[in-house]
């Protein structure tokens, strides 16, 4: 049986743990380097799990058409398309902000921009 579903948490309330004390104990769990070796080894034993680079293999495949894919339709190859996007932080804004802002001052450029619309 395989109790780690990704979640620490989830894992550690099947596992037996308080539901209180489950998030504390399932982190400190995944700590233990024998603890994180046995869940990388099973794992990797587990076709239905995939790797990053798998995961992009398959979107860029699916996004471009190639074989066995050739007739997905447009709406899935545009998700592909989308979620490699977002697997490769493509769409991540990055806003650099140095200096002070009060209060007032984000009220009054929150409701500018709310004027804009």
């Amino acid at each position: 049986m395989q109790f780690f579903d990704g979640n620490a948490t989830r894992t550690a309330k099947r596992a037996g743990y308080s539901p209180r004390t489950a998030a504390s104990q399932g982190s400190r769990l995944l700590r233990k380097v024998n603890i994180r070796k046995a869940i990388e080894e099973r794992t990797k034993a587990d076709p239905a799990v995939w790797a990053r680079e798998d995961l992009q293999a398959w979107w860029t495949a699916v996004t471009s058409g190639t074989s066995p894919h050739k007739r997905a339709a447009l709406r899935d190859r545009l998700k592909a398309s989308e979620l490699l996007g977002r697997s490769q932080a493509v769409f991540t804004d990055n806003v650099a902000h140095s200096g002070k802002v009060t209060l007032e001052q984000a009220l009054t450029a929150s409701r500018e921009e709310g004027a804009d619309v």
